[in-house]
């Protein structure tokens, strides 16, 4: 709905009135942060205007109480502003402010790189997104011990990443496409069978290059039954000099020990 050059958008219980379109799913996320503080939400109501040449301002507002939060980026300023509508309402405070989703070392490093000091990072994290000192020294502090170890690739090498967009159950917080099914089902079956064709593709297209790393996250990537992970680490063997040996045992343990030289990373995320 449009009013005097403004839209009207709805979701659930947010209402944005503002002069440019958002997407709503991620304001609805900051909201989520303060659903063990708040379990009955009402219904939030957000204004976005304007400030001055370079902010936008967003007035959020549930019943009488109300609150405001400025920010260039006009996605930002209404996550603020509903951060500090329920921190007010409820008096509570998230380690990570407003921010949502995964990665939050992923936003520092991208501010360093584009030119930001490290105050000047954790300065603007703790601005916009109210993150807390303890979180930003975390951020700084990993940030660190990464430094030089992952950025820039070296000799050219590559970095696998195999996805499984699987899982046993949904979890209430995830934002990740995935599809809810059994362990070791058809649905699994079927999804190997397609990614062993596109591992075989992969391997084609580098055969020039090396990988230092392997990563395999999804999802779940335990929705697979051990032989269904036995097929994958059979595709993975000497992927490009990266050699292994699988371990048959439960899948409580290790899945599988790489040796080689040239790989300094094997990772497989998995279900608690």
């Amino acid at each position: 709905m449009e009013n005097n050059g403004h839209i009207t958008q709805k979701k659930d219980f947010i209402t944005l009135t503002s002069p440019i379109p958002l997407k709503l799913p991620p304001l609805k996320e900051t909201a989520a942060l303060f659903k063990a503080d708040m379990p009955e939400m009402g219904d939030i109501s957000l204004n976005m205007t304007r400030s001055g040449e370079n902010l936008w301002r967003c007035d959020a507002a549930m019943g009488s109480v109300s609150a405001f939060f400025e920010e260039e980026n006009p996605e930002y300023a209404a996550k603020g502003a509903i951060y500090s509508l329920l921190s007010e309402m409820t008096g509570a405070k998230k380690g990570w402010g407003s921010l949502t989703g995964v990665k939050p070392l992923k936003l520092f490093t991208n501010l360093i790189e584009r030119g930001k000091s490290m105050k000047e990072a954790e300065d603007y994290l703790r601005k916009s997104f109210m993150v807390s000192e303890g979180k930003l020294g975390l951020l700084a502090e990993c940030y660190a011990n990464q430094k030089g170890k992952l950025y820039p690739a070296e000799n050219g090498a590559l970095s696998l990443y195999i996805h499984i967009p699987l899982c046993p159950a949904r979890c209430s917080y995830c934002s990740f496409p995935s599809a809810v099914t059994s362990v070791g089902s058809f649905l699994c079956e079927d999804y190997l069978c397609a990614l062993l064709k596109e591992i075989a593709a992969i391997r084609e297209l580098t055969a020039d290059r090396h990988f230092d790393s392997i990563y395999i996250g999804g999802g779940t990537p335990s929705i697979f039954s051990n032989s269904q992970l036995e097929k994958l680490f059979d595709a993975l063997e000497g992927f490009n000099k990266i050699g292994g040996r699988r371990n048959s045992k439960s899948k409580s343990e290790e899945f599988c020990e790489f040796h080689s030289e040239h790989a300094c990373e094997f990772t497989c995320e998995s279900a608690c």
